[in-house]
């Protein structure tokens, strides 16, 4: 576990098996405002030969201890990747993997070197063709990774069970209330929607316009005044379904950039699940080629916006 995260496990599932948690190295060397690149290379050199070993022996014993006969693993980050194939071959047992986003994002936004990047992807390309099967992100990816690596790929999009159904409440309030629930990794494509509300006059259909956001970080939002935003902060799944199904609209934004272009197309926002199961209208912000988009135009399931012109979200 990265020790820089919290996450709460529930009481039923720490009843129902055995537990141990390890921490993960650190992962995000290449930040380094000065020696990125020599401190990704130092540091994850030191990683991989030193650290994941021990790691690998660990799982390996627990897997034993525990008569496990399969490894799944989500693999976001490099730790993942490379542990993962190391474990399993030590168990004697195969493995299964999940990927929820490409790992040149996370490459990327981590300011890796070059030559541990490459041993990076060489090492996923590996751990996929090898593994027993690959859940993947979206229909996008699976097919992707079946090409590319020739892995047993399985879409396994993002669901809400069937219990977690919102129940509406009446509204007292004339406003058409647009909500946004999650992280902004799009910030672009957000302050796109801020400009278009401003064009709007924050006003649609005779009604005031109000922006309500879900979550924890909304630090580099541009907008004039007066704006109608009101920002709940972080609300539990029951509550936050309960308040996304009185709204009028639910926005959902992804990449435009070009940067972004692989993660937009094989990746898939958990949001969106989120958004679909409230069953009020969604808009879609994001580029044709992108998973949520082809998803949202092939199920007729929502609103679609190609284009980053504030007039033309307007």
């Amino acid at each position: 576990m990265d020790p820089s995260l919290n996450p709460q496990i529930s009481d039923d599932i720490l009843g129902a098996v055995n537990y141990r948690n390890t921490q993960k190295p650190k992962e995000s060397w290449g930040r380094h405002p000065k020696i990125g690149s020599v401190a990704s290379l130092i540091g994850n050199n030191f990683s991989s030969t030193v650290m994941l070993p021990k790691i690998a022996r660990e799982i390996a014993e627990f897997a034993k201890e525990n008569s496990a006969e399969i490894i799944w693993s989500v693999v976001q980050g490099q730790t993942m990747i490379k542990v993962v194939r190391r474990a399993a071959a030590s168990a004697e047992i195969p493995y299964t993997v999940q990927v929820w986003d490409p790992p040149e994002w996370w490459l990327s936004e981590n300011k890796f070197d070059k030559f541990t990047k490459n041993s990076v992807m060489k090492e996923f390309g590996k751990l996929l063709h090898n593994s027993r099967a690959c859940m993947s992100a979206s229909w996008s990816m699976a097919e992707e990774y079946t090409k590319e690596y020739q892995a047993r790929c399985i879409p396994v999009v993002p669901g809400l069970d069937d219990k977690s159904n919102s129940e509406l409440t009446e509204r007292t309030d004339q406003d058409f209330i647009i909500a946004f629930a999650g992280q902004i990794y799009a910030l672009t494509e957000f302050n796109a929607l801020i400009q278009a509300l401003e064009l709007l006059n924050w006003s649609y259909s005779g009604k005031k316009i109000k922006l309500v956001l879900y979550g924890r970080y909304f630090q580099n939002l541009h907008f004039n005044s007066p704006a109608n935003m009101v920002i709940r902060g972080w609300v539990d799944q029951t509550e936050v379904l309960k308040e996304l199904s009185n709204a009028d609209l639910l926005y959902c934004p992804y990449w435009f950039s070009s940067d972004f272009e692989k993660v937009a197309r094989l990746s898939f926002p958990s949001k969106l699940t989120s958004y679909l199961k409230t069953k009020r209208p969604v808009l879609m912000h994001a580029p044709s080629y992108s998973s949520p988009t082809r998803f949202i135009r092939e199920n007729n399931a929502g609103y679609v916006c190609e284009s980053l012109s504030p007039a033309e979200i307007a």
